[in-house]
């Protein structure tokens, strides 16, 4: 598996907020190594987020709920997870990916647990 990891994040979110407008860079920077880190971590010999899928849900939901970033965190959260899915060569459905705004501003008002971004995940894969 392709990973991204704190820098590569970063880099995501100023080239969001370059092409879309906002503040750029990092309010929590734990909060934000936090959620880079934490989609890798294991117990013993058991992965805390075993399927890619997870991984990118949570890595995605830690940064849209967190706010580590000054401006930008729902379009960086879902740029990030886009990307994850991409450099491992996972291939999204294209139209279901440009109707997700709605269901990246409920991630981020709380109406959309964890669970559920693994299910759209799952459901934008081709």
């Amino acid at each position: 598996m392709n990973k991204l990891n704190y820098e590569n994040i970063v880099e995501i979110h100023s080239k969001v907020i370059e092409n879309y407008g906002g503040l750029d860079g990092v309010r929590d920077d734990n909060a934000l190594r936090s959620s880079a880190e934490q989609i890798y971590q294991s117990f013993g010999e058991e992965e805390l987020y075993p399927s890619i899928e997870e991984k990118i849900a949570r890595l995605g939901y830690s940064i849209i709920t967190n706010h580590p970033c000054l401006d930008g965190n729902k379009r960086t959260g879902f740029t990030t997870m886009l990307v994850m899915l991409d450099i491992n060569n996972i291939e999204v459905d294209i139209v279901k990916v440009q109707q997700s705004a709605e269901f990246i501003e409920n991630v981020a008002a709380g109406k959309i647990s964890y669970e559920e971004v693994i299910k759209w995940i799952k459901d934008i894969i081709i």
